[in-house]
């Protein structure tokens, strides 16, 4: 967290949440432990009302990304920034001049040459990964960043979608409770 906080850029953060705010809709993207990343910050924008879209199957992803339009924002998770189905997607949302953010490790890779925006992270990840764990935490990080400045910049908006979604999982802990 400490080394992907001193990547950390401002400046790009609050340009991304600007065009995810103006976005008619969200289109998100990860592989493996990325993939979990993209499902954490989809369930978040959801419960903030946001048209949002994730879909771990490839085959939907790609149609997604197809589906696209230069009026909608895409953000794909890759920790190598070479993941052949991320670099697929981000060919495809070029095709339809959709504005793409990635989150990938600080490097030239090929995910961080095609996008629009970039938030790096930093993850002493050895080769041999076990279970991708200081990479998710990473993106996990800017992820909730970004959030959170989504968030601060919008919150007059999404303040009764905030509401509504914690009093409909209150309800559900309450009734869970009384059995």
């Amino acid at each position: 967290i400490q080394m992907t906080h001193r990547l950390f850029d401002e400046e790009i953060v609050e340009t991304a949440a600007l065009h995810i705010i103006r976005a008619h809709s969200i289109k998100l993207f990860g592989v493996g432990a990325s993939g979990l990343v993209a499902c954490d910050l989809y369930q978040k924008l959801l419960r903030i009302g946001y048209n949002v879209n994730y879909a771990s199957d490839y085959h939907v992803a790609l149609t997604f990304m197809a589906t696209s339009t230069p009026k909608d924002v895409a953000i794909l998770f890759s920790n190598s920034g070479e993941t052949t189905e991320i670099l697929r997607a981000v060919d495809i949302l070029r095709q339809n001049k959709t504005p793409v953010i990635g989150i990938t490790k600080h490097s030239l890779n090929s995910l961080a040459q095609k996008c629009d925006y970039v938030l790096y992270m930093d993850s002493p990840e050895i080769y041999k990964r076990s279970g991708a764990t200081s990479s998710r935490i990473a993106q996990l990080f800017l992820s909730d960043i970004l959030f959170t400045t989504i968030a601060n910049h919008d919150y007059s908006n999404i303040e009764d979608y905030l509401e509504k979604s914690y009093s409909v999982i209150q309800s559900l802990t309450k009734k869970n409770n009384e059995r």
